[in-house]
């Protein structure tokens, strides 16, 4: 149980002052979990039929969510017209 207050710790320490990447992450924290089921079924739907090792599918599936969503987080950034569909300011 300690552990649970080590990391409280480390939280408090280092994530309590203002940071770009802080900033970045809050904003990202809503599309990300708005985008994350569709790369999710995504890559199950690709990599499980493969005949590979499951750890491996497993890592494949969450580079491919990952870099999938923050990749189309950065496209709709961008995109000023798609930043509402998002909860993101204009």
């Amino acid at each position: 149980t300690l552990w649970i207050f080590t990391v409280f710790g480390f939280g408090h320490r280092h994530l309590n002052k203002p940071s770009n990447m802080l900033t970045y992450l809050s904003e990202a924290a809503y599309p990300v979990y708005i985008l994350h089921m569709v790369f999710l079924y995504l890559a199950s739907w690709v990599i499980f039929p493969l005949d590979i090792d499951a750890f491996l599918k497993f890592i494949i599936v969450i580079v491919f969510t990952f870099l999938g969503c923050f990749i189309t987080y950065e496209l709709v950034r961008k995109l000023k017209w798609m930043r509402p569909l998002f909860g993101l300011k204009v």
